[in-house]
């Protein structure tokens, strides 16, 4: 979340954890649903 915050805070925007998934890279569905829940109660 500390990495988030610093892109935020560069102005970057998130595209939540789809381009991990659809890499197949071993970050399946129920990890990247935590991450996007993570990711709007940040922000």
């Amino acid at each position: 979340m500390a990495f988030r915050h610093h892109l935020w805070r560069l102005g970057f925007r998130i595209a939540e954890a789809m381009d991990t998934s659809q890499r197949r890279m071993g970050f399946d569905w129920a990890n990247a649903r935590e991450l996007i829940r993570r990711s709007i109660a940040e922000a």
